[in-house]
């Protein structure tokens, strides 16, 4: 999407420090044709849907037992509503409450469970601690075929005020695959190979004491 875009390709400037995401960001708005398209398909289950295809014994089950998260399945055997990842999203997941959106001309993809993804990126306000969600925002090129379209989206995220952009689309889910086939896809700032990934949300694993 064109916020990592932004990020993985702002190096070139580091001798700006922080102004070098906007540095790059204007260039790849005014100076790289617009936003770029990258094609995909986003397979999301909303949050108080019908419960997804079960995969595994019950989280509570696994939860309840001390240490039973750790070994070779580790998370993975947590899961209750992704399927493996090498299992097709189909019609039976579907009918569970699966929605799915494909497009050739995804402009930009975040999912995110915490607020900032920076002190000065105010990127997803809606979330909260221990909410059990994960909130994706993403546009598609019709909503935001100009630059300054999408240039008033990026500013608004460091204050949140993206939310209210019109070219912004909105999913609240407990779990999602991204099937990415082009394009640059980072996680947590680390650029990954562009292929099937997916998330769930596994409420009350871990406990913090501060």
């Amino acid at each position: 999407n064109e916020r990592t875009n932004e990020r993985t390709h702002a190096y070139r400037y580091r001798c700006c420090g922080g102004f070098r995401f906007t540095a790059r960001a204007i260039e790849l708005l005014f100076c790289d044709g617009c936003v770029r398209p990258y094609q995909g398909t986003l397979h999301y289950l909303p949050a108080g849907a019908t419960a997804g295809v079960a995969n595994a014994t019950s989280a509570a089950a696994i939860t309840s037992q001390p240490g039973a998260a750790a070994g070779s399945a580790g998370f993975h055997a947590m899961n209750q509503h992704v399927p493996p990842i090498s299992e097709p999203i189909g019609d039976e997941h579907r009918a569970a409450g699966w929605e799915t959106v494909e497009a050739a001309d995804f402009r930009f993809f975040l999912a995110a469970m915490q607020t900032h993804m920076a002190h000065d990126s105010y990127a997803s306000p809606n979330s909260k601690l221990n909410d059990g969600v994960i909130n994706i925002d993403f546009v598609r090129g019709k909503r935001c075929c100009t630059p300054c379209t999408m240039l008033d989206f990026l500013l608004g995220m460091e204050e949140g005020a993206h939310v209210k952009n019109s070219a912004r689309e909105n999913a609240v889910a407990v779990a999602f695959r991204l099937e990415v086939n082009s394009g640059i896809v980072d996680i947590d700032g680390e650029v990954v190979e562009c292929e099937p990934m997916q998330l769930e949300v596994h409420p009350g694993v871990l406990t913090m004491m501060t």
